[in-house]
């Protein structure tokens, strides 16, 4: 019901057993971005095994044998959101999720097109929204740059008086503020 009404913030943000059980209590500890069309591995958490090859840059072509075409099209329909690229980022999660231990890639990257067995995680275990991303920082002398959601309270103050004199300042706004 949730999916149909096509509203990118009508979701379920609790846990659930019933949606656990569904798409999976564990996941790969990695993060998917779509770019061209493609699932591309654009983070991988510390949780992922260090004896795994995956990296950065790789694309997944099937899971468990099943191409990642279809995977999305079964997935894609509990996504609830206004777009396709909106949908798109939310089935990133719920492809790469399972009951079992592990799951079995294909990968595409420079090096050809290879089988990965990667062991899961609980998707708990995965804190998504957490980026390593500075508050703010200098992008030349005359532009700052300012990113929301790792500023802490009453940071800004003295941000704005070291940028109060550039040209100019970027206001980072695709998060959400570490605090309101």
């Amino acid at each position: 019901l949730i999916a149909e009404i096509s509203d990118t913030h009508a979701n379920i943000w609790s846990r659930d057993s019933a949606l656990e059980n569904y798409f999976g209590k564990n996941m790969v500890p990695i993060e998917i971005n779509f770019i061209e069309n493609k699932p591309v591995i654009v983070r991988l958490f510390k949780e992922l095994s260090t004896d795994s090859k995956l990296s950065v840059g790789d694309v997944i072509l099937s899971i468990n044998g099943v191409n990642v075409d279809s995977l999305i099209k079964e997935k894609i329909r509990f996504c609830p959101a206004s777009n396709h690229s909106t949908k798109l980022r939310d089935v990133a999660s719920k492809i790469i999720r399972t009951n079992s231990d592990s799951l079995d890639l294909t990968i595409e990257n420079n090096k050809g097109i290879h089988h990965e067995l990667v062991k899961t995680v609980s998707y708990l275990k995965i804190n998504y929204w957490k980026k390593e991303i500075p508050a703010h920082k200098e992008l030349s002398s005359d532009i700052g740059y300012i990113y929301p959601a790792s500023l802490g309270y009453g940071a800004i103050n003295n941000i704005m008086d070291s940028y109060i004199n550039k040209k100019g300042v970027i206001i980072d706004l695709r998060c959400y503020p570490s605090d309101f």
